[in-house]
């Protein structure tokens, strides 16, 4: 029997595959669109967007992850399509209130229904805990090549930002919809008996252990946002847009370190301590050698590839890019790094390494962006990444065992040996079992 792991890897890099070029040849087709002021205005969007998703996980995601494939798993997706729902009405109030009072932009209201729709979230967690994400991968695909064609259909019909922007919000409404029907047709496994009228305990566990999740995915989102935030605010949308062009280019790549979070986490978390260390060496050697190799192709390409893609008025995000270039590994490691504290329970720990991260990266932003612009974002980001991977870990005995499983990584790169143990994990974990 295939391991569901290799399995789930192979189906999840495929669709990445296919989704980073439907999502990227329609954003360069709006890009080229656009052109780098009005850019710059729906890439802003999509940094609220993105942080308006994060804030409606609640921290949830990977708590499911750990316990979706329990017997009790009825209980443990009621208690969290009841968390998000309940958080979710709070925050809806709040963001309408606030869009009203900062009289937003009209698109910004899209950002109240993508709250509303949170609770449905909680199905697509429910099909990555059971690890059937070939089925997630079709519908994602499916959506992606409904909405990458409508996005360039709005563009050859003269639309503006507010519209278009909302190609970006409807597909993940609609996987969540899809996947609530698809729970429906299929029934759950029935409870253990041990487990009836224990729902308002799994309701507090899940809750207890999300809020530090919760509170450093935050972090980690507004370390990923602050360079265009704070960019936004020194040099204005047009800066932004040209800042924002390059960083697509690093935004699609960004989802491989989720990829290997997503299908790793649901299964170490039933290893035991010395096969979970090792696994996680492996995840951390294998993360080193895909950002190092995109790291050189990104950098010496820069040119030719900016110029290809984005076109004329944007020559100048080349030079960002091969900045940004340099980035790669720390974002790849300071993302799949956060397996240890989660597979530890030491998520408050995680937290404090993200906090150290946003500030490390808001401090640099400040002293940058305001005399460099765009190029100064890109130096702050690939500090700021670099510190969160690779330095705040050595200030405390605490971060210490994750530091020596990434040396230990590093150091591997170098010795073949590594790569004939990881050829035989691989053989080990497709063959029969």
């Amino acid at each position: 029997m295939k391991s569901a792991v290799l399995k789930n890897l192979v189906w999840l890099f495929g669709e990445r595959v296919a989704l980073t070029l439907l999502v990227f040849l329609s954003n360069v087709y709006v890009i080229r669109y656009l052109g780098a002021e009005r850019f710059g205005e729906l890439a802003l969007f999509q940094v609220y967007l993105a942080l308006t998703l994060v804030s409606t996980e609640f921290g949830l995601r990977r708590v499911f992850l750990a316990l979706g494939r329990a017997r009790a798993i009825r209980l443990v997706l009621s208690a969290t399509v009841r968390i998000k729902a309940f958080l979710g009405v709070g925050l809806a109030v709040v963001l309408l209130i606030a869009i009203v009072f900062l009289r937003a932009r009209a698109e910004y209201y899209l950002l109240v229904g993508v709250v509303l729709f949170a609770p449905l979230e909680a199905y697509v967690y429910h099909f990555e805990a059971r690890l059937q994400n070939d089925l997630l991968a079709r519908i994602r695909i499916s959506l992606a090549i409904v909405f990458a064609a409508v996005r360039v259909g709005l563009c050859l019909a003269g639309a503006g930002v507010p519209v278009i922007a909302a190609t970006y919000v409807l597909p993940a409404m609609l996987l969540g919809l899809s996947c609530r029907v698809l729970v429906r047709r299929h029934a759950l496994p029935a409870l253990p008996a041990a487990a009836s009228g224990r729902g308002a305990t799994i309701r507090a566990h899940v809750l207890r252990r999300s809020s530090y999740l919760f509170a450093s995915a935050l972090l980690v989102q507004l370390h990923g946002r602050a360079d265009q935030l704070l960019l936004n605010a020194f040099a204005g949308t047009g800066e932004l847009g040209l800042y924002a062009g390059a960083y697509k280019f690093l935004e699609q790549m960004l989802m491989i370190p989720v990829i290997l979070n997503g299908v790793l986490l649901p299964a170490m978390s039933r290893w035991n301590e010395g096969r979970t260390s090792e696994g996680l060496e492996q995840a951390y050697f294998v993360t080193f050698l895909i950002a190092l190799g995109l790291a050189v192709v990104v950098g010496l390409g820069a040119k030719p590839i900016v110029g290809v893609v984005l076109g004329p008025g944007f020559e100048a995000s080349a030079g960002i890019l091969e900045i940004l270039a340099l980035g790669i590994p720390g974002l790849f490691l300071a993302s799949v790094s956060g397996l240890y504290y989660s597979l530890h329970g030491l998520e408050h720990l995680g937290f404090i390494r993200n906090l150290a991260g946003v500030v490390t990266g808001v401090l640099l932003g400040l002293i940058l962006i305001p005399r460099y612009g765009a190029i100064g974002a890109a130096w702050s980001m690939v500090g700021s990444y670099t510190f969160t991977a690779f330095g705040v870990e050595w200030v405390s005995s605490r971060f210490r065992r994750n530091v020596q499983l990434k040396a230990r990584a590093f150091a591997s790169i170098f010795s073949l040996r590594s790569y004939w143990a990881l050829i035989a994990l691989v053989g080990r974990q497709s063959g029969p079992r």
